[in-house]
């Protein structure tokens, strides 16, 4: 099986999985409370995106092997062996470095909430993908994160994690009302 038939095979296989994803996602038990957008609008949009990319790849893939016959039957490749190589490991190289970003994400979005977590994956992609100034990035990953907060939970309403800021907010808040309080009844013994 040559590398362009490896493509195909796994741009199916990401077809069937987005598919069965979709369905799975389809299947969350719709609440009596939740409004037009339930619980399965996330899942289910991923899947759509999921099944768009695998089919983008199978076609790319399928172009990319005319061009590359054309290209052959034309002239003779003169190409060292080692170049393709060499040019594989950087491409493998580039995806798992995205792999990691996005693990991290993942790790990172329970914990400090979803905006920051969506403003470092922005950062992060955008600083992995490299050509833009730190100055930028900073302002990309910001108003990239305050755009995906409005839509998802301003305007679909669809709850996203707040890591530990609630936690924190109502400790301070309750050191803060029970100080005065403390200060008042030590202050009338």
């Amino acid at each position: 099986m040559t590398f362009v038939n490896k493509d195909i095979a796994a741009g199916i296989v990401l077809v069937i999985l987005a598919v069965a994803y979709w369905l799975g996602a389809d299947s969350i038990p719709k609440s009596l409370l939740e409004g037009g957008v339930g619980a399965e609008a996330l899942p289910k949009m991923l899947g759509i995106l999921l099944l768009i990319l695998s089919a983008v790849l199978v076609l790319q893939t399928i172009l990319a092997r005319r061009q590359k016959a054309e290209a052959a039957a034309v002239e003779e490749d003169d190409a060292d062996d080692d170049a393709p190589a060499v040019s594989n490991y950087h491409k493998h190289a580039r995806a798992l470095g995205l792999l990691l970003i996005g693990i991290g994400y993942i790790i990172l979005v329970e914990t400090v909430g979803y905006i920051i977590g969506v403003a470092y994956l922005l950062a992060a992609v955008t600083l992995f993908a490299g050509g833009a100034s730190r100055r930028t990035v900073i302002l990309f990953a910001v108003l990239g994160a305050v755009f995906f907060w409005v839509l998802f939970v301003e305007i679909l309403g669809i709850h996203q994690p707040q890591g530990f800021w609630p936690k924190l907010w109502h400790q301070v808040t309750q050191a803060q009302s029970i100080s005065p309080a403390y200060s008042a009844t030590s202050a009338t013994l």
